[in-house]
């Protein structure tokens, strides 16, 4: 956060920016929001997941493309309600920064309302490469779901040892946030059936 403000308000100052965009974790964005509203101009991020994003953290000057984890979570319960049913008890694998806690929060609160029930939230570190550890707490977990919040290159790696852990052939894989480049990295095989939520782009359409 610290170095996303020092670049945005060079950015800022030196060309005398009217709009400024970009950002991608949300501690991130919300630093530079509360500088684009300091410097009453104009902030357009495309990629930050928190509800605090424009929730607490709202700004009059920020904006986000991006749906948050509470409309994430609210439009995903239903559908998993309906194909997989009420009774499921599931298990979260947790990035540590601000948009995997409200993502896996949100994602609670709607699925056991659902009657779903939450046996245990293993959060990871962030960065992380080897989730050996996480992933020995999720296969022994007696859950049925696993609900990887992990995003990106994480999501795709962890998601991939998962498998290979054996997770993935007793449990239902369920990513709610889905990066446009999760498929390919992950492979059909792992993908065939998974649950998740896509933001629309133009070019999917071609590729999926």
């Amino acid at each position: 956060p610290n170095t996303a403000v020092q670049h945005a308000t060079e950015f800022i100052t030196q060309n005398e920016a009217i709009m400024i965009t970009g950002g991608v974790a949300s501690s991130e964005v919300i630093a530079m929001g509360k500088t684009a509203q300091q410097q009453k101009v104009l902030f357009m991020t495309g990629a930050s997941g928190s509800n605090d994003t424009t929730g607490v953290d709202c700004q009059r000057y920020m904006f986000r493309s991006q749906c948050d984890a509470y409309m994430v979570a609210k439009a995903m319960a239903p559908i998993l309600g309906k194909a997989l049913g009420t009774k499921r008890k599931a298990v979260y694998l947790t990035p540590d920064y601000s948009y995997g806690h409200s993502l896996t929060g949100s994602m609670r609160e709607f699925t056991e309302k659902l009657g779903w029930t939450t046996v245990a939230d293993v959060v990871a570190p962030f960065p992380s490469s080897d989730y050996s550890s996480y992933l020995t707490n999720i296969a022994n977990s007696g859950a049925d779901t696993f609900i990887n919040i992990e995003f990106g290159n994480d999501g795709v790696a962890s998601t991939k040892q998962a498998a290979q852990f054996g997770i993935l052939s007793k449990m239902k894989l369920v990513v709610p946030n889905v990066s446009t480049y999760f498929p390919d990295g992950v492979g059909a095989q792992i993908m065939g059936g998974v649950y998740g939520t896509q933001e629309w782009y133009f070019s999917l359409a071609d590729r999926y």
